[in-house]
């Protein structure tokens, strides 16, 4: 869908759609037709009035009525009936819906959030103590520029060979400051970055290469994919899943049975000689 629709007609009774994109679930859902009355075949010819919720972003909850004089009566509609921006069609070729929200107020636009940007703590703290050199740097050259602008304004007339003749103006003040910022831009560590990084880098390449992280089965070492994160692994408390699949095989492996007292898989295990005995 385009756009959130109210879902009008269709050439079936009930609609299947499939909401992987926005909630990531594989199951169907059905949706109602609104006015199931009418023939989709002269739908062209059926006027009337939508009268709905203003754009929100609530997904479970969505009122609204459908006027008309060919209807007889008011037809009240829900969530049921709506076809979000996102959802396909499963169960029919096409449908017919009236556009509701477009742009901006579709519902799945106003439940989009920016990602977190993910920092560690290393950086967080190498952060803090940059814009506090930031600071201290920005008050030094204030100071030197305006110790500057009075030494100039003093000695100008005894030190002529300085050649600090001149108005004492505005565009004096920032020549002076730009130049002080020159002359103390090596207070900011930009180096410390670069360095982080390269470790980060060497870090990954030892985890892509560690052995006890070697899988048999398929061959491979373990794979970093991302090495902005990798001074966070030693200090992971807790792992949540949402499914056990997850973290786990769905493997079912034969070990052993016995059948009219003969021992099918490996009869070697004390337990089964106990049970066969």
């Amino acid at each position: 869908m385009p756009a959130d629709l109210l879902l009008i007609n269709a050439p079936k009774d009930i609609v299947f759609v499939s909401t992987m994109n926005m909630d990531g679930e594989t199951n169907l859902k059905d949706r109602e037709l609104t006015i199931n009355t009418v023939k989709y075949k002269h739908l062209m010819k059926f006027s009337g009035t939508v009268l709905c919720d203003p754009p929100n972003a609530s997904l479970d909850k969505w009122e609204g009525k459908v006027a008309s004089t060919q209807l007889g009566r008011e037809r009240p509609c829900n969530i049921k009936n709506l076809l979000l921006r996102g959802v396909t069609l499963k169960n029919t070729e096409f449908a017919f819906g009236i556009c509701l929200y477009v742009g901006k107020q579709t519902k799945i636009f106003m439940n989009a959030k920016k990602p977190p940007q993910k920092l560690t703590n290393l950086m967080r703290l190498i952060n803090r103590m940059l814009y506090s050199v930031f600071i201290l740097q920005f008050w030094i050259i204030i100071l030197f520029t305006t110790a500057s602008m009075f030494w100039i304004k003093r000695t100008r007339d005894e030190a002529s060979y300085l050649e600090l003749n001149g108005n004492l103006d505005a565009k004096k003040f920032i020549v002076q400051f730009f130049t002080y910022q020159v002359a103390y831009s090596h207070m900011i560590p930009i180096s410390l970055y670069v360095m982080i990084e390269i470790a980060k880098l060497f870090q990954a390449k030892l985890i892509n290469s560690d052995v006890k992280m070697f899988f048999p089965e398929d061959s491979q070492y373990a794979l970093s994919r991302n090495s902005d994160l990798i001074e966070e692994l030693g200090q992971v408390e807790f792992v949540f899943s949402d499914k056990t699949g997850t973290l786990t095989q769905n493997k079912m492996e034969f070990k052993k049975c016995q059948v009219d007292n003969q021992v099918f898989g490996d009869p070697s295990e004390e337990d089964i000689a106990n049970d066969v005995g």
